[in-house]
């Protein structure tokens, strides 16, 4: 992230689990998107974040 705002950029900071997001929101991201597709199988399963604690969930 500094690196990219550094060179003016934005930063897209990309989460797949809950853990990575409270990382996203440790290091202060301003912009988070959420993947739902499983890195594993590639399926997609758009409740998939349903599951994390609601606080997280900003909009």
């Amino acid at each position: 992230m500094r690196r990219g705002h550094s060179l003016n950029m934005g930063v897209l900071t990309e989460v797949s689990n809950e853990e990575e997001l409270e990382r996203a929101i440790a290091l202060k991201a301003k912009v988070v998107g959420i993947n739902n597709r499983d890195l594993r199988d590639m399926s997609i399963d758009l409740n998939r974040t349903a599951s994390w604690r609601r606080a997280w969930i900003m909009m």
